[in-house]
């Protein structure tokens, strides 16, 4: 899985590039598609298993697109086919990127205000009575003080 550091400079090089970009690619894609999937179906345990899957695949790609803005001259001469095919291969990688940012940033902002309304149901049920107490008197403010959660945000 690790990118060449030669320069691309003859067809076979820029074909075998390509061909291992763009499988990279369709990899994380599919990664990326199952994470979106136990996202919808709240499987954290799935979403944790493919973790390093879908970093080790990411920082491949990473790298190798690093590479292939080195080469792109090249690489466009030598191989102008594969290389169309990649720029609709990283399309199709952006839409389901965007589907999985989506997903993620809606699940995370209805966990936030599921817990936000938790930590102020608590800080209610702590204020202690509302009423007037013995003799008339108006009991001392409720201090509210925020309710201490913890959550762990990792997916």
């Amino acid at each position: 899985m690790n990118s060449p550091k030669l320069d691309i400079t003859e067809r076979e090089q820029s074909e075998v590039f390509c061909t291992r970009l763009a499988g990279t690619i369709r990899n994380l894609k599919a990664v990326l598609e199952k994470e979106t999937a136990f996202v919808r179906k709240h499987n954290i345990d799935g979403i944790a298993d493919i973790q390093p899957n879908k970093s080790a695949l990411s920082e491949v790609f990473q790298r190798d697109i690093m590479h292939l803005r080195s080469q792109a001259e090249a690489v466009s001469r030598l191989t102008p086919v594969p290389l169309a095919g990649l720029k609709r291969d990283i399309e199709d990688l952006g839409k389901a990127l965007d589907d999985n940012n989506r997903l993620i940033e809606a699940k995370l902002a209805v966990s936030e205000s599921v817990v936000k309304r938790i930590a102020e149901t608590a800080s209610e049920m702590k204020a202690g009575p509302s009423c007037y107490g013995s003799g008339a008197q108006m009991p001392a403010p409720a201090s509210h003080s925020s309710a201490a959660i913890a959550i762990d945000k990792v997916l």
